[in-house]
C-alpha cells in the first residue's frame, strides 16, 4: 500500500522505484504466500515467527525487484527510507489506518532493508540451488523407505500371532 504522505516526500524517481516494489508483491503474489504462512503459524505454534521471517523475505524479494527495476539499488534504498520515514511521520489520526496497511515501510526491518539495498546485489549461487535439491531428495527418499517400512509391518501384523 503507498499513502499520500509516502508520495509527498518521494521525487518522482523514487516514485517510480516504489511502484515498482509494489507491482512486486502483486506480481508475486506475496499475499497468499503471507496468509499461508500465518495459517501455518495458527496451526502449530512451533512455527510462530515464521509469518515474520516470511514477510521479511518477500519485502526483501520485492525490494530487489525495485532495485532492478529502476536500474540503481542507491535509488531504491533512498526510495524506501523516505517512505519508511513519512509512515513515521504521519499524523496520531492517520497512524491508525495507514501504518497498519502499510506494513514493510512501518516496522523497525526498514533499516535493515535499506542496509541490504546499499550492499552488492546477492549473487545466485548454484551450490546452494544442487545442496536444496540434494536435501529434497534424501528427504523425499526417506520419505518412500518409511512407507515401505510401514507397509511391511502392516503386513506382518496381517498375517497375525504364529
Amino acid at each position: 500500500m503507498v499513502t499520500s504522505g509516502m508520495l509527498r516526500a518521494l521525487d518522482p524517481d523514487e516514485r517510480r522505484a516504489l511502484f515498482a516494489h509494489e507491482r512486486a508483491h502483486l506480481l508475486g503474489h506475496d499475499h497468499w504466500w503471507l496468509l499461508t504462512a500465518q495459517f501455518s503459524a495458527a496451526v502449530n505454534p512451533l512455527l510462530s515467527r515464521l509469518p515474520a521471517t516470511v514477510d521479511y523475505l518477500l519485502e526483501r524479494a520485492a525490494d530487489e525487484h525495485a532495485a532492478e527495476v529502476v536500474g540503481e539499488r542507491r535509488l531504491a534504498a533512498r526510495a524506501l527510507a523516505k517512505a519508511g520515514l513519512a509512515v513515521l511521520r504521519q499524523s496520531p489520526t492517520e497512524i491508525g489506518l495507514s501504518r497498519g496497511l502499510a506494513l514493510g515501510y512501518g516496522t523497525s526491518a526498514v533499516s535493515a532493508r535499506v542496509a541490504a539495498l546499499l550492499d552488492p546485489p546477492p549473487r545466485f549461487r548454484r551450490s546452494a540451488v544442487v545442496l536444496l535439491a540434494v536435501a529434497a531428495a534424501v528427504v523425499l527418499g526417506c520419505a518412500i523407505d518409511a512407507g515401505h517400512d510401514v507397509e511391511r509391518l502392516f503386513e506382518l501384523a496381517m498375517l497375525g500371532p504364529r
